[in-house]
């Protein structure tokens, strides 16, 4: 089994974004090399993430604008965006996170990281961190959907107890 961290996530968190988006919500998801500053704003933010325990232990966390939550939830309950409740747009998200943290999951088990994925949790507002491990691997991937950046961010670390 190869080093947690000597291990390239990029070709399978891009696979699993672009499936679920395509699928659940028929939009592009398109990977572009960033640092993850594209999100640094005092515009208010949804963050959903999935937690991973096991072999591994860490957590998949997405991150929109609200203006792109709304979208997404809009894109998958085929309303408008304005049409949207917040409750749905927290709901959807929660389900997109699942998706994905649920592939990305997989993936480290088909490697010998045997894992179990936890519900989703939502966070949203304008000033927030997220630090779910002491001193993880992170990887921080964005992505463009319809002209709107939003990212992607990998905490892991080898569980050895």
């Amino acid at each position: 089994m190869a080093q947690l961290k000597e291990l390239d996530f990029s070709p399978f968190v891009k696979k699993s974004v672009t499936a679920v988006f395509s699928t659940m919500l028929s939009l592009d998801a398109d990977l572009f090399p960033s640092d993850g500053s594209v999100m640094v704003t005092d515009k208010e933010k949804y963050m959903g993430h999935v937690g991973l325990a096991g072999k591994v232990a860490g957590a998949v966390c997405l991150i929109f604008s609200k203006e792109l939550a709304s979208f997404l939830a809009a894109s998958m309950l085929g309303l408008e965006p304005e049409e949207v409740a917040p409750e749905e747009v927290r709901d959807v998200i929660g389900e997109l996170c699942n998706m994905v943290g649920g592939n990305i999951k997989s993936r480290l088990c088909d490697m010998g990281y045997t894992c179990a994925l936890t519900i989703p949790s939502i966070t949203s507002g304008k000033n927030f961190n997220f630090q779910p491990l002491k001193d993880p691997i992170r990887r921080s991937y964005a992505f463009k959907t319809n002209d709107f950046v939003w990212l992607l961010e990998l905490y892991l670390k080898e569980n050895v107890s």
